[in-house]
């Protein structure tokens, strides 16, 4: 990622993220191996940040906030489809711009307030970009295949 690219990802962070979720999303950006979907999963309440709860059971993919907020991430950044067709041409190659138009999105779909979801959000797109755009679509179409195939082979 280049210094522009990280600089305009800051500049989101501070306008967008609420001040407490600033330092965990700058450190998102600058460690080297963060781990996003923990990352993920630890803002929307589906895993606890402590290592000493032992989980019981799987997350369930198909209900999962952070799965689906990687979803719409994926439609919008890395697909042509119509669902977003308008919002791409307005929002151009402006990151302030896809992150406010995916979290108004997503706080309408899931009927959160614009401040919950835009620190999740502002994640998720930090995590696309840090590897590429392009690099981060390949990865995440083999998931989106695969969650479309299970969601049509249930009873």
């Amino acid at each position: 990622m280049n210094d522009i690219e990280q600089d305009q990802i800051l500049g989101a962070i501070r306008e967008f993220a609420p001040a407490q979720l600033q330092g965990y999303l700058e450190n998102a950006l600058k460690e080297e191996n963060f781990d996003f979907d923990r990352g993920g999963m630890m803002l929307t309440g589906e895993i606890n940040a402590s290592s000493v709860i032992v989980r019981t059971s799987i997350i369930n993919h198909d209900e999962s906030l952070w799965h689906s907020v990687k979803n719409e991430v994926y439609d919008f950044l890395c697909t042509s489809s119509l669902k977003y067709k308008p919002e791409r041409t307005e929002a151009g190659s402006n990151i302030k711009n896809v992150i406010a138009i995916l979290a108004a999105s997503l706080a309408a779909k899931f009927h959160l307030a614009l401040g919950v979801i835009s620190g999740i959000v502002t994640l998720a797109i930090i995590g696309a970009f840090k590897i590429t755009k392009n690099a981060w679509c390949e990865m995440q179409k083999g998931k989106h295949e695969a969650q479309i195939t299970n969601k049509g082979s249930k009873p």
